[in-house]
């Protein structure tokens, strides 16, 4: 299965971003945080795009517009202190992965949505150590929710319906890890 081949490709890359994030450490505090949000804001708004571009209308299946995550970044930004102008001016990600098809959009949707998976239990940990609520501040992390297990399972149906030839896993991987290693860059600044 391909989200099984691409997990084993990527895991490293994962689990490198997670050292360097360090998002579970219980001295987080909450200026930290909302430079996180800031700076996640700036690699999900151009990129959304990029991968709607590619996915909406080839993959109805997958109702990608729900997926969008920007929303809940521009929800978690307000209740941070931030005010619509603010948001606007937040810095954008430039040296994001461009895939040049729905695979490759898939593939890098798979990082995404991974990453929407594993949020559910950063938003434990941010209710338990920062008091955020899915609504008050932490809606991202919060993911789908009650259907974030049902809407992964639905992604990797998508996701595995793709037969990858030799030639294909390797662009496939190769853009999965751009998306690793873009978000990593943008996201672990020596500021932040």
């Amino acid at each position: 299965m391909l989200h099984e081949q691409l997990r084993a490709k990527t895991q490293l890359y994962h689990e490198n971003i997670e050292k360097k994030l360090d998002l579970m450490n219980p001295t987080l505090r909450l200026d930290r945080y909302r430079a996180l949000i800031e700076r996640l804001f700036g690699y999900y708004n151009p990129f959304e795009d990029i991968l709607a571009q590619c996915l909406i209308g080839k993959c109805p299946e997958l109702d990608f517009e729900s997926r969008r995550k920007l929303q809940a970044l521009k929800q978690d930004l307000t209740f941070l202190g931030l005010n619509d102008s603010q948001i606007a001016s937040l810095p954008r990600c430039q040296k994001l992965p461009e895939p040049a098809n729905a695979e490759e959009a898939l593939a890098c949707l798979y990082v995404i949505e991974g990453a929407t998976l594993g949020g559910q239990f950063l938003a434990k940990h941010f209710r338990a150590h920062l008091q955020l609520e899915a609504n008050r501040g932490c809606a991202f992390f919060s993911g789908y929710r009650e259907m974030t297990g049902p809407r992964w399972r639905q992604f990797l149906h998508t996701l595995n319906s793709v037969s990858p030839t030799e030639e294909s896993l390797g662009r496939l991987t190769a853009i999965s890890i751009q998306t690793f290693v873009s978000l990593e860059n943008w996201c672990c600044p020596k500021v932040l």
